[in-house]
């Protein structure tokens, strides 16, 4: 289910006569509908009897509900269940690798076709993960995202070489938290796993959503139907299941250019300057990034998001000229309610200022998780080493408070 999204629980008691139970929604609020409308957060379900609930979950997260029994509340059923953070489909990072290499592997892989290529849009004469058709057993690609994520679709394209096209006509998906026990997808399937279409060509994308989504760190896709072999390229769609790490709006300018300014800027002979408002996350042409004007540990970025945010994390770039690769190698951050009183974000084990590892090249993402989030209106990137020049292009993630 979704944060805001209208879903009834339908309970039914058929424990013995001095059996109540009392159902507890632990961080939920929901609603019974008989003459007038009543909230609870605990509801007390007699013997033999039935009722429906409504909930709109307010916040994000793995969720318990559970039971108390009898007048000596003796601990019942119980179970969790999973509130996706409201349009919670996210690219996870295939196609802009931040999932790594060795984040991806498979039963087995064709020749150079390696389950690393298995990227949305990736390039290249061998750009996707291929497998031998093997009638005995079942192929297999699989991704580990490192902590359980909330995974509400699939992206998936084919491949071509010689002009052969080759893609997935069909595939099911299987997932599981600790690689021990993998559940198979069902969705509203009454077989024992759901087959999802894929795709009709070797470039066009096609998309499948999970109803309901999966809250798991390991997901599989495995071929049942192809066209000549199986290939894949994909993207995986989702959020973080404590919510709350929605694109704050850099990369698709929700942020304005007024709220991004910096300590200074570098100018440009052939083209306009490296101004602080270019500093958002693939941002294309000549001049794409934030550039200092000089390169010293008293440069900073700064971005007033107008409110306080709730910040959990940051994604950044460098950026290129004529060859010249340049990107910040580590950094450290700064926020402020005021824009004048600034506080250092803090290593909780080191008790001193945190300093972030950045980029690698001119062209990848790196990406920072904030925990402890951060909750300001205003965040300051301060750049503390680099190579060549002190260039950025940003993402920040987070959402209302």
């Amino acid at each position: 289910m979704e944060q805001n999204e209208l879903v009834r629980w339908h309970m039914l008691n058929m424990g013995g006569p001095k059996d109540i139970h009392v159902i507890n929604f632990h961080g939920q609020t929901m609603t019974e509908r008989i003459q007038a409308e009543h909230q609870y957060t605990s509801y007390p379900l007699m013997p033999g009897t039935f009722a429906t609930v409504e909930m709109k979950p307010a916040r994000a997260g793995i969720w318990l509900l559970d039971t108390e029994v009898a007048e000596y509340q003796q601990a019942g059923m119980q179970t969790i269940f999973n509130v996706a953070e409201e349009g919670c489909h996210f690219p996870l990072g295939l196609a802009n690798r931040v999932i790594s290499d060795e984040q991806i592997t498979a039963s087995h892989y064709l020749d150079y076709w390696e389950p690393k290529l298995a990227r949305l849009n990736n390039g290249g004469s061998y750009n996707a993960w291929s497998a031998h058709v093997n009638k005995s057993s079942l192929q297999w690609i699989q991704v580990d995202l490192q902590k359980i994520f909330i995974i509400s679709g699939i992206q998936t394209q084919g491949a071509s070489k010689y002009f052969n096209q080759y893609y997935i006509k069909e595939f099911f998906v299987a997932y599981s938290k600790d690689r021990r026990k993998w559940n198979v997808f069902k969705g509203n399937s009454t077989a024992t796993h759901m087959l999802f279409e894929g795709n009709s060509d070797s470039s066009s994308v096609k998309e499948n959503q999970f109803h309901p989504p999966i809250a798991a760190r390991y997901i599989r896709l495995f071929p049942t139907s192809f066209h000549n072999q199986p290939a894949l390229r994909m993207e995986l769609l989702g959020c973080q299941t404590q919510g709350c790490s929605a694109p704050l709006g850099l990369e698709n300018y929700n942020i304005k250019d007024a709220q991004i300014t910096a300590s200074s800027h570098k100018s440009s002979w052939y083209s306009s300057s490296w101004l602080p408002s270019l500093a958002r996350l693939n941002k294309a042409g000549s001049v794409n990034a934030w550039q200092a004007k000089s390169n010293n540990n008293q440069q900073w970025l700064q971005i007033d998001f107008l409110v306080r945010k709730k910040i959990t994390g940051m994604m950044t770039q460098g950026a290129s000229s004529f060859g010249t690769e340049m990107y910040v190698t580590t950094y450290a951050i700064q926020y402020s309610d005021n824009g004048k009183n600034w506080n250092s974000y803090i290593d909780s084990f080191t008790s001193m200022e945190k300093i972030f590892k950045g980029n690698s090249n001119s062209f990848g993402y790196a990406k920072n998780e904030l925990n402890p989030p951060i909750y300001s209106q205003y965040l300051r990137i301060i750049p503390k080493s680099w190579n060549q020049s002190i260039v950025m292009r940003l993402e920040v993630y987070g959402c209302d408070m």
